[in-house]
């Protein structure tokens, strides 16, 4: 059966209790016990940089869409023999939907809303975007673990120009829950979605 659109609110659950001790998402993340899902859909297995897959991925030449990656977790072992994925499988059809629709969420980072490159043209090109920034309501305490992770922007802004990487800038910041340092990059694909909302061009396409 193919993937059919789940609920990604309870995919985030899902993800956070059974996979997030293993794979991150953020683009630059580090790749834990399995690799970096940042960039997933469209591609091929065995592709992460630095990460040190079994003979079998690297050669599986399968491309992961939302279909391959409904069949895969259903049971990994069996659809990719010889793979190092100790964990055994979500063996409901509503899961496997409802944590691929989390990893196809927008605010997901394995798809950003828009590339990195966007927001820090924003800063070289506008003086007071730092200042707009510091003007909204920015959350300083985890919505998820309720940690007081305190305003981090003016320091992720700075780590951003300093061509760090989304993951080595959150891992500098301290944060190293996995809901804290999804929090802070939702609000910057926020943030970004927002600069370029236009309200005449929506209301043309209404």
């Amino acid at each position: 059966m193919p993937y059919t659109p789940g609920n990604a609110k309870n995919g985030a659950k899902l993800f956070k209790t059974r996979c997030a001790q293993c794979h991150t998402v953020e683009e630059g993340g580090a790749n834990k016990v399995g690799p970096n899902l940042h960039g997933l859909f469209g591609r091929k297995t065995g592709q992460v940089e630095g990460f040190k897959y079994t003979e079998a991925n690297k050669k599986a030449g399968i491309t992961w869409s939302e279909d391959t990656l409904f069949d895969y977790l259903e049971n990994p072992k069996k659809f990719i023999k010889g793979t190092s994925m100790a964990f055994a499988g979500f063996k409901k059809e509503k899961e496997r939907n409802d944590v691929i629709a989390h990893l196809k969420d927008p605010f997901t980072s394995t798809q950003p809303l828009f590339p990195r490159q966007f927001f820090k043209f924003l800063l070289c090109v506008f003086p007071n975007f730092k200042n707009f920034i510091h003007e909204m309501i920015v959350p300083v305490r985890c919505f998820t673990c309720g940690k007081v992770v305190g305003n981090k922007w003016e320091l992720y802004l700075e780590l951003l120009e300093k061509d760090y990487s989304d993951g080595d800038a959150l891992d500098a910041m301290g944060l190293k829950r996995y809901c804290c340092r999804r929090m802070i990059m939702t609000h910057v694909d926020l943030i970004e979605k927002l600069l370029q909302y236009n309200p005449q061009e929506k209301a043309l396409s209404a």
